[in-house]
């Protein structure tokens, strides 16, 4: 294969998700495509199409750029997390453990995925705004950080809880009153999403949780 700069003009391979393209991704002198070493078309014939073909070094250095970033600014106090709903498998979440990352799951197969790919259960943050008392059950037993957004949350933690066992690792989600200009679909921040609290019940929800002998926040 003879690489071609038609791919590797001004790649940054520092921080990945600056490039369009794959930073393995080469060109050869017969026009064919080649990402990782792999020639496309080999890939295309040998598993068929649509294929979705992965980079590991992208994959890899984008790790390394989130966590070398905040361990310059934030040094011992942040922890990169990959939303698994981008790709939740058990190879990536393999890939992202190794580069110590940790990992955002939505749901109970999220979480299972996550942990056969080798997560720490400490660095696995369960989030979802209509988590089932199986799915927070799941999470709890096996040591999981539940973020807490709404009253029902809480109503279903104490249903399964058995407050003779370990406490619940807990955070908190709040909207923080934020109008973004953007599509009214994708809005979060605003004080009436159906994502976390409003700012005006953090009091109280503080209060609920600290007469809960279950919950560890």
């Amino acid at each position: 294969m003879t690489s071609n700069n038609l791919f590797q003009d001004n790649v940054d391979f520092n921080s990945p998700n600056k490039n369009i393209f794959p930073i393995t991704t080469n060109l050869s002198e017969d026009g064919e495509i080649f990402v990782g070493g792999c020639r496309l078309s080999d890939l295309a014939n040998r598993f068929g199409t649509p294929l979705y073909v992965i980079d590991e070094k992208t994959i890899r250095n984008s790790c390394k750029a989130y966590t070398e970033a905040l361990n310059e600014f934030y040094p011992g106090k942040s922890l990169a997390l990959y939303a698994s709903k981008a790709n939740s498998s058990i190879a990536i979440s393999n890939i992202i453990s190794s580069e110590g990352l940790g990992l955002d799951a939505v749901s109970e197969g999220e979480l299972l995925t996550a942990l056969n790919g080798g997560i720490n259960p400490e660095n696995i943050v369960f989030h979802g705004n209509n988590k089932s008392e199986q799915e927070l059950f799941f999470a709890y037993k096996n040591k999981v950080t539940i973020v807490i957004d709404n009253q029902n949350d809480i109503d279903k933690l104490e249903k399964i809880i058995d407050i003779d066992k370990c406490p619940a690792k807990l955070m908190i989600r709040f909207t923080p009153g934020i109008e973004c200009h953007t599509h009214e679909y994708i809005r979060t921040g605003h004080l009436d999403s159906k994502f976390g609290f409003d700012p005006d019940e953090l009091e109280n929800v503080f209060f609920r949780l600290s007469n809960c002998s279950w919950a560890s926040l």
